[in-house]
């Protein structure tokens, strides 16, 4: 959820995953370990005073992370060879002319995701390499990681997530339910003295498609962001399943099944497969922030193994990582 968030907010959000309060718990998770670190640290010394803890210190950090690469645990530690160790224990030639400020800039402008982005391909190689040795399909022995099906087998498909149950709507008349499932009255959004949308009104019914058709600049991606939440309307009412949703977040109404789709179908950068399909999993098993953060969460487990029998159904076992 914290990379999801952190790769693209308005999906996770779409996703309905509570973006303000992840935030809030992954600035209380990094305060608390920051805080036993400090703790720790600080008993190593005689004594404490202003220079102890340099301003220059905490940029340290994030340039760390940064040029390491934060897409692999091993990214932090790469970071801090190069930031740290080379100008400590390398004279200032070439090689400390690499660690320097420059060099530091070189690599984030050539090597966007940091030095991992070499050591991968290597350890990549390296893994196939040794596998081809040993007879051993590395590709293969991955996709059949914890029980996954082989490809020479059929897969087993399972229902993934119970879906919930679709209410019943008295009354039908010519195939059409007589109450909209979803109802937009008389929306309007201004941006300064932009009139973006003006009085849209719209109804519709379960099994029905309805499209919005207009030139650009019509207001068309502006109603869909305030009939989805991720803009507040300046009058007008939104109502789903007969409820008034016009003040709800877009992860509380993706929560009661109004979920919205984007034109780019940008997903999460740095996510695998099978992370994105879990948290598509989060609407029916919302994550507990303890029991997740303890190890102890069965949900997390059953999310897992549910995301695994969907990569499996789909043929993305080699794709999964």
């Amino acid at each position: 959820m914290l990379v999801a968030v952190r790769d693209n907010e308005d999906n996770a959000r779409a996703f309905t995953v509570p973006a303000t309060l992840v935030k809030i718990q992954g600035f209380m998770l990094a305060g608390f370990i920051a805080g036993v670190g400090g703790a720790m640290y600080g008993h190593l010394l005689s004594n404490i005073s202003s220079v102890t803890f340099p301003v220059s210190a905490s940029i340290d950090v994030a340039k760390i992370a940064v040029i390491g690469g934060i897409s692999m645990t091993a990214g932090p530690l790469l970071g801090a060879v190069f930031v740290m160790g080379i100008p400590a224990f390398v004279p200032l030639d070439a090689a400390g002319l690499a660690a320097s400020s420059f060099g530091q800039l070189l690599v984030i402008m050539y090597l966007p995701r940091g030095l991992v982005q070499l050591v991968e391909p290597a350890r990549d190689r390296i893994a196939r390499a040794i596998g081809t040795r040993a007879g051993v399909d590395v590709d293969a022995a991955f996709a059949r990681r914890d029980g996954q099906a082989e490809e020479d087998e059929p897969p087993k498909p399972r229902p993934a997530v119970r879906s919930r149950p679709a209410r019943r709507l008295a009354g039908n008349v010519n195939g059409y339910h007589r109450r909209p499932l979803l109802e937009v009255r008389d929306l309007r959004k201004s941006f300064g003295g932009v009139h973006a949308v003006r009085g849209v009104s719209f109804d519709v019914r379960p099994g029905e498609t309805l499209g919005l058709i207009g030139p650009n600049g019509a207001g068309k991606t502006t109603t869909f962001e305030l009939v989805s939440g991720f803009t507040r309307p300046d009058e007008g009412r939104v109502h789903f399943e007969g409820g008034d949703v016009t003040w709800l977040t877009p992860e509380a109404r993706a929560q009661l099944g109004l979920i919205r789709s984007f034109q780019d179908a940008a997903l999460f950068p740095t996510m695998t497969v099978e992370e994105t399909v879990m948290l598509a999993c989060e609407r029916a098993a919302p994550t507990r922030f303890f029991p997740s953060i303890a190890g102890i969460g069965t949900r997390d487990r059953r999310k897992l193994r549910q995301a695994r029998e969907v990569v499996s159904f789909m043929g993305l076992d080699r794709y999964w990582t």
